[in-house]
């Protein structure tokens, strides 16, 4: 289940995970209570096309993340393909952000081109 009790959410975010504050930092996902590194390193100054999905299911629901990723049958991440409880309610919010920055630390990133959609887009021109 993705959150607790009626709130179900997926967080896609740059971690604090001791990186200076120049970077690079990791790209990480929240889901379930659980928070995983994607691999995927993020580094200032570059832009990035990144694609969040998700599918709610009691029994194979899932998570999937593409960066500069073209491919839709082959996301950077995802979660394993069966067995993921992802709720049977609705998804009541997807966040993209920071995560664990320090109170006393200036961070900036800027986020273009959001799409809300129902399948697949592939990366923006």
């Amino acid at each position: 289940m993705l959150g607790a009790g009626t709130s179900f959410y997926v967080i896609l975010g740059l971690q604090d995970s001791g990186a200076p504050p120049t970077g690079p930092w990791p790209l990480y996902i929240w889901y379930g209570g659980t928070l995983v590194d994607t691999g995927v390193t993020i580094a200032p100054g570059t832009w990035y096309s990144v694609e969040l999905a998700a599918y709610r299911s009691s029994t194979n629901g899932w998570v999937k993340v593409w960066v500069n990723n073209g491919d839709a049958n082959s996301p950077t991440w995802r979660t394993p393909p069966t067995g993921v409880n992802t709720g049977t309610s609705d998804f009541s919010r997807v966040r993209i952000g920071f995560n664990g920055v320090k109170a006393a630390t200036t961070s900036v990133a800027y986020w273009d081109a959001v799409v809300v959609a129902a399948s697949f887009i592939e990366p923006l021109p």
